[in-house]
């Protein structure tokens, strides 16, 4: 069954994300090569949170490079850790709003 997205809430390092209109987690790895026949070297990789909102609220350069807890509930999500803001973007649109885009690198 399909799960709603309405009322995602986003907050990291005591900041909750307002007007979030994306979301998106991607966890995966890398293998690294130790050579034929080893079953080993797979590393994994918590991934990144990338948020997108119409808020600026959390959407500062003074951000960039801080660790705080992230927490992620709603729409079949819930989530918690620890992220590095890694980056922040600014789109503002001419005659429309300006959308903010974070990057939150999560840490192990």
């Amino acid at each position: 069954m399909a799960n709603y997205s309405t009322g995602v809430s986003v907050a990291w390092n005591g900041i909750t994300f307002q007007e979030v209109y994306s979301l998106s987690w991607s966890h995966g790895g890398e293998r690294q090569d130790r050579g034929s026949g080893s079953s080993t070297g797979w590393t994994p990789s918590p991934g990144a949170i990338t948020i997108g909102c119409y808020h600026s609220a959390g959407a500062s350069t003074g951000n960039l490079g801080k660790v705080g807890a992230v927490s992620i509930s709603g729409g079949g999500i819930s989530a918690s850790g620890n992220a590095v803001f890694e980056s922040v973007n600014f789109e503002p649109e001419l005659n429309g709003v300006t959308r903010y885009t974070i990057t939150l690198k999560v840490l192990l």
